[in-house]
């Protein structure tokens, strides 16, 4: 599966949605909801979220339409959100997005690196490999 979500650390406390080669809205559709019920599951009080682009081959047509979706879809556990191995495309789609959804934008940051979200996050003694 070319979208797929995982705990990024052993607390519980932050997903990782990696999305690999060629993906689709359906694929990424899936993993979200997966991601929602991870939520869901963890007592955790707040979950961050890195979604991890850095295997991605391409971005799916719509950027700007699903991601809004997406950020409008958000669980009440939402922390901070983390892009990572943002193409450039995308870092221009976002900039966008921070005027459509100013209420989330302070919570949206984009690193180069899973570890350095991790670090950002204070996680990276806990994280999974």
């Amino acid at each position: 599966m070319p979208v797929y979500t995982t705990w990024a650390d052993t607390a519980r406390t932050c997903t990782c949605t990696r999305l690999t080669g060629y993906w689709t809205w359906e694929d990424f559709r899936r993993a979200h909801n997966r991601g929602l019920r991870m939520m869901d599951e963890t007592p955790a009080d707040v979950v961050h979220v890195i979604i991890d682009f850095s295997s991605s081959k391409a971005i799916p047509p719509n950027a700007i339409f699903h991601f809004t979706y997406y950020g409008r879809q958000l669980h009440p556990k939402t922390g901070q959100i983390i892009g990572v191995g943002v193409p450039q495309l995308l870092m221009t789609t976002a900039r966008l997005m921070d005027l459509v959804l100013p209420d989330i934008a302070t919570n949206v940051h984009i690193m180069p690196t899973k570890a350095e979200a991790l670090t950002f996050l204070g996680l990276n003694s806990q994280a999974h490999s």
